[in-house]
């Protein structure tokens, strides 16, 4: 699964988290999202997204990075943050 950055209209930068214009709605980003947009400066498969997170902010405190990383990168794909494809 590659995952690159969508197409926002504009996104802003405050501190650790981010507001993206996206079509008509304004999204909030977490910190999370604002690292993962970041490692998708250029795209990514999971597996290697999830490689690099873990190395940036260390493992989840509970289950695995790929399917906590999945359903995040789910959430980003319905709100149009980024593609996977």
């Amino acid at each position: 699964m590659l995952i690159c950055r969508a197409d926002v209209t504009d996104i802003w930068f405050d501190e650790d988290e981010a507001l993206a214009i996206v079509e008509d709605s304004v999204i909030r980003l977490s910190p999370l999202a604002v690292t993962i947009w970041n490692l998708l400066e250029t795209p990514l498969e999971l597996e290697e997204l999830g490689r690099q997170l873990e190395a940036l902010i260390g493992p989840p405190p509970q289950g695995a990075m790929s399917e906590i990383l999945t359903t995040f990168v789910e959430d980003l794909s319905r709100h149009h943050v980024v593609t996977v494809s």
